[in-house]
Order: C-alpha cells, then structure tokens, then sequence
C-alpha cells in the first residue's frame, strides 16, 4: 500500500511525501504525540479477482525544539495516491529583547 517515503528540507520546514496505493481521504488518519507524527491507513487492494485488506503504519519522530508540529498541514492527492505533510520550521529570535516588567501591589 505504501511505496515511498520522500523528505525534502526547505528554509521553511519539512514537506513529507508518503505514497500509497488504494487508499481514501476518509482511510488515512495522521495525528502528532511528542514530536512523533502517525501516518495510519486502510485500504483494499484488487488483484485480479482477489481483494486484499492493506494497512499501513508509520511513525516519523522529528527533532526535539526545531518544528511546530501543532501548524502541520496534510494534503492528499487521490490521483497520485500521495500524502504531502507539511511540517513548518521554528522561527529562530536573535537579536535583544526588552522585557517588560509589571509591578504588583
């Protein structure tokens, strides 16, 4: 049901392209747990005459502090049968900031 993983890396974020076969929107289910992302889907496959339950699943842990996870967006593509994940970057702060201090009576 799945035939590839393909990570490309971008000044922004990560885009993750899953493919599978046999699936619909409604049979894939993506949720994220502690910088973990699952990927799950069900799907038939005909063979011939034959019909075949598939299911897939998959985890992909991302660093620690560098993504936001809670900004990730999923895409399918019915016809290619490809998931796209996109996972954007955290936007690093340099520089100085001032902090503002609030007095309590």
């Amino acid at each position: 049901m799945i035939s590839d993983l393909h990570i490309k890396k971008s000044p922004n974020g990560l885009d993750l392209f899953l493919y599978m076969s046999e699936v619909s929107e409604d049979d894939v289910k993506v949720s994220v747990e502690s910088n973990t992302v699952f990927v799950k889907a069900e799907g038939v496959e005909k063979l011939n005459d034959t019909r075949a339950m598939k299911k897939f699943d998959c985890e992909i842990r991302l660093p620690d502090n560098k993504y936001r996870i809670s900004d990730i967006k999923a895409e399918m593509k019915m016809d290619l049968g490809e998931l796209k994940l996109s996972v954007p970057k955290l936007k690093e702060e340099n520089g100085v900031f001032n902090v503002k201090v609030n007095v309590i009576e």
